[in-house]
């Protein structure tokens, strides 16, 4: 009876074991070639030259003027948005702020601004710590309302920066 020998064992190994391997990264490369970017997946944006970009300098966008009390947000620091929309439906009472890291998948933050007495809309934003020295945030602002009154009315695109 003939016995295998042991060199023979180990290349028999050793030739599977480089098969299997071929076979894996093939596929893993497939995956990786055919798999959507993740461009592709994300939301698209409004282009960041047609966004308010949000500083202590009011910016108009739909007759509604919109101011930030920083030039600059900064992580974990308070910063005070103020939103004038006269346009609104006078049951309007909030403001949803929705924004998303742009350079950095981050989530989505999510604010609401309240009517003040003097029928201006604010809150007080604060961001998330970032790895990133700076980072711009963008997104929106949408009328909030009992009634289906705000349909009609096209959210506000915003963008800020921040820093550390």
């Amino acid at each position: 009876m003939l016995l295998p020998q042991p060199n023979s064992i180990l290349l028999l190994t050793l030739k599977t074991l480089v098969a299997f391997g071929i076979g894996f990264g093939s596929l893993q490369l497939l995956d990786a070639y055919t798999a959507p970017s993740i461009q592709s997946v994300l939301p698209s944006r409004t282009p960041l030259e047609e966004t308010c970009q949000l500083s202590q300098q009011a910016c108009e966008q739909q007759a509604a003027i919109i101011q930030l009390s920083t030039d600059f947000v900064h992580p974990l620091e308070a910063a005070t948005i103020t939103v004038d929309w006269p346009d609104l439906p006078q049951g309007t009472t909030q403001l949803l702020v929705s924004l998303e890291g742009n350079e950095m998948i981050m989530g989505v933050y999510k604010l609401l601004l309240t009517k003040q007495a003097s029928g201006q809309y604010s809150g007080e934003l604060m961001l998330p710590f970032c790895t990133t020295n700076a980072m711009t945030w963008q997104g929106s602002i949408k009328a909030l309302s009992s009634t289906n009154s705000n349909d009609s009315i096209q959210p506000l695109n915003i963008s800020l920066r921040m820093t550390q």
